[in-house]
């Protein structure tokens, strides 16, 4: 893994913004991970809210994320514990949970002390947290180095402009883990990518976005590596060729609206 294939694969989940940290010994799942003095961190990653701890030695604050891992070949995988604490007292802000209840994640570089790894994290327009890990002695790793946070604690690197090609592939790819997946109970993801049952005629595209990691939303941007996906229902697999699902963007490609812009056109005409 090179850096431009990591950023590529960041750009392919969708992320607008890139962020980079060497880690430390004691940035692990025990001592968490550090995320800079002061509550800065939390105008990077987008949260769920605040909400206040009180013990009995300090009073702290936590902040859920809606973060996930991303392996090698872009398949993310969920962790629901993760979260953001502040402890007032210092100040500064710490990321703890990020292993807990998460079925694919990089356990094994975070269990130990070691110096040399990179933590990747790259933030959606959906308001998601995608993280990756470079090894410690891994070519990724050696070729980032140490440079000169600019944001923080972090480095903010910049994101490639995903192809079509490449994009297409990784939805294909996708779309043939999903095929042999075989039966799959039908279900839905909440606001917070959460999965539910779900058991109403239109569930099949709900099952298929829950698969595809899209929660439901009204924006009008496509669903997942750049397409707009939809599921077609029929009654027996032999009407399959039977009908056609139409997309259509009821907005002009070309003349003054196109040219000047929407509030040009709407006061003209």
């Amino acid at each position: 893994m090179t850096i431009a294939e990591v950023t590529a694969l960041f750009a392919r989940a969708g992320c607008e913004r890139l962020y980079a940290k060497p880690l430390a010994r004691n940035d692990n799942s025990k001592q968490q991970i550090y995320f800079g003095p002061g509550f800065a961190a939390l105008t990077l990653f987008p949260n769920r809210g605040i909400v206040a701890h009180p013990t009995a030695d300090a009073l702290t604050y936590r902040a859920g994320l809606d973060f996930s891992w991303m392996s090698d070949t872009g398949r993310l995988s969920r962790a629901p514990g993760a979260q953001l604490i502040l402890y007032a007292q210092y100040p500064e802000v710490r990321f703890s949970g990020f292993l807990r209840g998460c079925a694919d994640g990089p356990n094994e570089l975070y269990n130990r002390r070691v110096l040399g790894r990179v933590l990747f994290l790259g933030v959606t327009r959906h308001r998601q947290v995608i993280g990756y890990t470079a090894a410690d002695g891994s070519e990724l790793a050696q070729a980032f180095g140490v440079p000169a946070p600019t944001v923080g604690v972090f480095v903010e690197l910049p994101l490639p402009i995903a192809d079509q090609p490449s994009q297409q592939a990784a939805l294909l790819a996708e779309l043939c883990r999903i095929h042999n997946l075989g039966w799959i109970r039908s279900k839905r993801l909440d606001t917070h990518g959460n999965e539910l049952a779900c058991e109403a005629r239109n569930c099949g595209g709900y099952t298929l976005e829950a698969e595809l990691g899209v929660r439901p939303n009204a924006e009008a941007e496509p669903d997942v590596f750049g397409f707009e996906v939809k599921q077609h229902r029929v009654a027996h697999f032999g009407g399959i060729g039977s009908a056609r699902i139409t997309l259509l963007t009821p907005e002009p490609n070309g003349g003054s609206y196109y040219r000047e812009g929407a509030e040009r056109f709407i006061r003209r005409y």
